[in-house]
């Protein structure tokens, strides 16, 4: 099963290039391009991952952070900010963010990211799997 990523840009461009890398890396990815139509999609379907940039029309990429810490527990969030606005994206780890990027963005340190957050995700659901089974012994 591929893993299911929202993405939220509001730059049509920016935002096709992103999805067109990511789907041609097996990700099966859904644009949004506001935090509402964002919000809209996480409150009907489960996503493994968000990519968000940090400004949006609506609202922020923190926005979106403290959102999923609250609704959407196992959905991980990485923000794309810009390579001047590392303080917005500092703010965003301590509220939720699992990573970021920074803009212009260079592919292959993005598809590390998303694969690296995944990875983690995997490794911490296993980790609660073990703990959660009693050993035999």
């Amino acid at each position: 099963m591929n893993e299911r990523l929202l993405l939220l840009h509001d730059d049509q461009r920016e935002s096709a290039e992103l999805c067109t890398l990511l789907s041609s890396e097996g990700f099966d990815v859904l644009e949004a391009g506001t935090v509402r139509e964002g919000f809209r999609f996480l409150e009907n379907s489960f996503f493994d991952l968000v990519l968000t940039v940090l400004m949006l029309p609506d609202g922020s990429g923190i926005d979106v952070c403290r959102y999923c810490l609250e609704h959407c527990k196992k959905t991980r969030v990485i923000c794309i900010a810009s390579a001047d606005d590392v303080s917005s994206a500092a703010e965003a780890l301590r509220v939720g963010a699992h990573d970021y990027v920074t803009r212009p963005r260079n592919k292959d340190i993005l598809l590390h990211t998303v694969r690296s957050v995944l990875e983690r995700m995997c490794i911490e659901e296993e980790l609660a799997l073990e703990r959660a089974i009693p050993s035999a012994g």
